[in-house]
């Protein structure tokens, strides 16, 4: 056979197998995408919830990561200032109330939303205490309300500063009181 021949036969042998290949790959990808996979609603809500790492946190997990947010946000506050140092001791004290009366500044929730009160300095409101993750959180120190922000925001800030470990931490170590209390019987605890 001369070489002219022999190369015709390897052309032809090359152009068959493309177009097997592109045959083959053609029906591969009909077959596959004509297979159909129903997700239901509540499929699909349990694997978002999965996926979701501040899905299920808890009111004392959601509060640790307010506290470093709040650190982190405003460094220049005096109160967030102290009461991050005192979490990071473990002298962390969180306590509930319906009211709460600072020197010149009360702070009062509206409706259902919880109040806790941060070492006496700063205030922390869930809109959603059962699940804070589907609520907000106010923010404020002894003076003013700083912010209103939700947990996702929060989350997403502590982790771009690479702080969770920090809030992971301060919520294990805090002590916070869900029981209601009010500001006088909080205060003559403290005398006692």
């Amino acid at each position: 056979m001369d070489v002219k021949k022999q190369r015709k036969i390897l052309i032809s042998l090359i152009i068959v197998v493309l177009i097997l290949l592109g045959i083959f790959l053609t029906l591969f990808f009909l077959r596959n995408n004509s297979e159909k996979t129903v997700v239901t609603h509540k499929a699909a809500t349990n694997i978002s919830k999965k996926n979701d790492k501040i899905a299920d946190l808890t009111i004392k997990q959601a509060a640790g990561l307010a506290i470093v947010y709040a650190h982190l946000r405003y460094e220049d506050d005096q109160s967030w200032s102290e009461i991050y140092q005192a979490a990071n001791n473990g002298e962390l004290e969180v306590d509930r109330y319906l009211k709460y009366q600072f020197d010149n500044y009360t702070v009062t929730p509206q409706n259902n939303q919880a109040l806790y009160i941060v070492n006496k300095e700063a205030y922390l409101i869930f809109t959603n205490q059962q699940t804070p993750m589907q609520g907000k959180i106010i923010l404020g120190n002894d003076q003013q309300k700083l912010e209103t922000t939700n947990v996702h925001m929060i989350y997403k800030y502590v982790k771009k500063q690479g702080k969770l470990a920090v809030a992971k931490a301060i919520s294990q170590k805090m002590h916070l009181e869900t029981q209601m209390a009010t500001q006088q019987e909080s205060q003559s605890k403290q005398n006692s």
